[in-house]
């Protein structure tokens, strides 16, 4: 019978990797029906799919359940069920099951502080993504790309530029991969403080690493010079956009055409408000306010 729990167990596990959690359940029902005892690693599997799956509520289910059926919580359990929470956008309910940890005597790993540092990022607490960092450091738990990336990704929500630069600065420093993802987080941070040098380093850093560059990057670099003020290097990044073969969109036009607003640049707003039909981009509401309001600083009513 020990031997039917292994073969079950990894039956499950490899089903995990599919990410086809029904049939992990259904196996599970399977050897409920033959008394079947369940053991750790069975259970941890079967949440693991339901984690791949993103149903963190069935995931949690099982994970409860496993302390009244005396089966054994350890470390990839917790980690399963914290995953899960991200995964589903429970933060809170993440960031509980991480503390509850030393509770029992469990001990975290990189799997289950990078789940709980996604799991800030998501509902954009910076703080906590900093100290789960800093927590991992003094514990002498390696950093990772994941870790970085997830916390640079809550200071970008923020617009903590200053941390999310630091960040990055350790994440180059330690010799990680820094993906576009990453890059474009630190970007949008920059922008959304108004740092238009910061973006544009940014943007120059991308160049040089051979980063592909896409619409989003380029949309967070000409926002942070329509911010600041700087109406000629968000029209040489909006230039740069079509020798680049990157397609302009909505967004793209509307921080040129503000960028051009805000400087009283109106032949040069007006210039890209009649490009937009050529490049099959609709106006909007934001469009025609940047366009009409280049015409009254412009004095032409």
């Amino acid at each position: 019978m020990e031997l039917d729990i292994v073969a079950l167990s990894a039956v499950i596990s490899a089903i995990n990797g599919s990410g086809q959690w029904q049939k992990a359940l259904q196996i599970f029902g399977v050897m409920a029906q033959n008394t079947i005892e369940s053991n750790t690693i069975t259970l941890n599997a079967l949440i693991s799919a339901c984690a791949t799956g993103s149903v963190w509520e069935k995931a949690l289910l099982i994970f409860c359940a496993m302390p009244q059926g005396s089966v054994e919580l350890d470390t990839v359990s917790f980690g399963a069920a914290i995953t899960a929470c991200e995964k589903g956008s429970q933060s809170q309910k993440a960031l509980q099951l991480f503390n509850e940890m030393p509770q029992g005597r469990i001990e975290s790993n990189t799997i289950t502080f990078n789940a709980a540092i996604s799991a800030c990022s998501k509902s954009g607490e910076w703080k906590q993504a900093v100290q789960l960092m800093s927590t991992m450091v003094r514990r002498k738990i390696q950093l990772g790309t994941v870790t970085c990336s997830a916390a640079i990704s809550a200071c970008e929500k923020n617009g903590k530029w200053e941390k999310a630069l630091q960040l990055l600065s350790v994440m180059v420093q330690s010799k990680m991969k820094v993906d576009k993802i990453t890059y474009s987080s630190v970007m949008s941070a920059c922008e959304k403080s108004s740092k238009w040098e910061q973006a544009c380093h940014m943007f120059s850093a991308m160049t040089h690493c051979q980063v592909e560059l896409d619409t989003v990057v380029f949309n967070a670099a000409i926002s942070a010079c329509e911010k600041g003020r700087k109406w000629e290097t968000a029209l040489l990044l909006f230039s740069a956009m079509a020798d680049s073969k990157v397609e302009s969109d909505i967004i793209s036009f509307n921080a040129a055409i503000s960028a051009c607003e805000k400087s009283v640049q109106l032949e040069k707003a007006l210039l890209l408000f009649r490009l937009m039909p050529k490049c099959q981009v609709e106006c909007n509401t934001i469009t025609f306010d940047a366009a009409i309001s280049a015409c009254q600083k412009s004095g032409e009513w």
